[in-house]
């Protein structure tokens, strides 16, 4: 079974437990157990605050309807998670992403959302009102709602390089993890609480329960506690080469030889980091970049009291949500109009608009003639209204550079 199936399979429930040793296994089995891992893990502490550069970065900024809870990704476009439901950011502002009810006895919103994580195709919504998947444009509520009904989800993370996709939750009632119809409920007999942040990248699992962390290979069924250095953590990420993890005292990298540097993000004391990806720590001063231990800040934010959620979409946006506000700093590898956006609308609408004698008369491989229209290009292309019957419809690659375009700045 897929775990984001469109009908309701039986999900099968275990708990697996690790004991003090350092191994795991099934509830009842009486293997031999393996020594505790003895290799000592030393975390290297990097003291200073970012240096600010004078150039501004472009940003674009946008209204939610509601208090941030959290973001992530779905193929490339950005999921902002609400108190009252989950959002696409859109060419035009937040777009509301419907729940699809498939019998009366599914929710109808997903509530309060508490996490999301993007899979490899699509992602996953963690709520008020259970798991969620997308799919298309709407949200449907997973198999495994049911087998967390009780259960308060922190944290998500997916690992879909597998041959089957895994889903590994950091709930109120400690670590699970869910592949094929099976949801396993990892207990760690040290740490009977709640588990607060997950992240995977292939066979490594770093979990945290408040400031202790574990390193879990979900191969060989061992782990390794972390020294409890990093402060209170509240996300991890993987992030190709390693894994970024936030904290009240700062941010942790943790490189994919196993090394750990901590980043004080100050220059005399810790500054909390609030969320982290490729690359990029957001803090209260605003986001910040790190390369090869150099702290740049990236783009300066108004000082909040709220805690702040950030991803990436696919075109290299960085997107950051504070409050009720969402922030994308255009840092990515833009669309061009000159060699992507102009040959969709010169093959799509020339044959119409080239002449003006079937349509007005646009020149639509001139940049500013475009750019003078392009609300409402987007208006009638999103809607289907252009290219009109009996012409072929845009493709949902050509439709997307078009949005893609006039949502991250309208670049030459």
């Amino acid at each position: 079974m897929s775990i984001g199936h469109l009908h309701e399979e039986k999900v099968v429930k275990q708990t697996l437990i690790i004991l003090a040793a350092g191994a795991l296994c099934m509830l009842g089995c009486n293997e031999s157990l393996p020594t505790e891992p003895a290799s000592p893990i030393e975390i290297t502490v990097v003291s200073g605050a970012a240096t600010w550069s004078d150039q501004a970065v472009d940003q674009l900024t946008y209204q939610a309807p509601a208090t941030i809870t959290a973001m992530a990704t779905d193929d490339g476009v950005a999921l902002v998670g609400t108190e009252d439901g989950v959002y696409s950011v859109g060419a035009a502002g937040l777009v509301e992403v419907a729940v699809f009810a498939a019998d009366a006895s599914a929710p109808l919103s997903t509530g309060a959302v508490h996490a999301m994580a993007a899979r490899q195709s699509g992602a996953f919504v963690a709520a008020e009102q259970g798991l969620f998947h997308t799919f298309e444009d709407r949200l449907l509520t997973s198999p495994l709602s049911d087998a967390l009904a009780t259960t308060r989800v922190h944290a998500l993370a997916v690992d879909a390089g597998a041959a089957t996709e895994t889903l590994w939750l950091a709930t109120d009632q400690g670590l699970y993890m869910s592949s094929g119809d099976v949801l396993s409920h990892i207990a760690f007999v040290s740490e009977p609480g709640a588990a607060t942040a997950v992240g995977v990248a292939g066979a490594e699992v770093l979990v945290a329960f408040g400031p202790a962390l574990y390193e879990l290979d979900s191969v060989t069924l061992t782990y390794v506690a972390v020294p409890q250095q990093l402060g209170n953590i509240t996300s991890i990420c993987a992030t190709g080469d390693g894994f970024s993890i936030t904290s009240d005292a700062g941010l942790t990298v943790r490189t994919s030889d196993g090394a750990y540097q901590r980043y004080t993000l100050a220059d005399d004391s810790t500054a909390a980091a609030e969320a982290a990806v490729a690359g990029v720590v957001l803090t209260a001063a605003g986001a910040i970049t790190i390369d090869n231990g150099v702290l740049t800040g990236l783009a300066p934010l108004e000082s909040t009291t709220d805690t702040g959620a950030m991803t990436i979409d696919g075109y290299g946006t960085v997107w950051i949500g504070r409050g009720t506000d969402v922030v994308g700093l255009l840092i990515g590898t833009p669309v061009s109009f000159a060699t992507e956006v102009a040959p969709i609308l010169e093959l799509r609408c020339g044959i119409c608009h080239s002449d003006g004698y079937s349509a007005p008369k646009h020149e639509f491989t001139d940049y500013e003639t475009t750019r003078s229209l392009a609300d409402s290009i987007l208006a009638r292309v999103t809607t289907a209204q252009m290219p009109p019957t009996p012409m072929p419809a845009l493709t949902t690659d050509e439709l997307d550079v078009l949005v893609s375009w006039y949502s991250t700045g309208q670049n030459p």
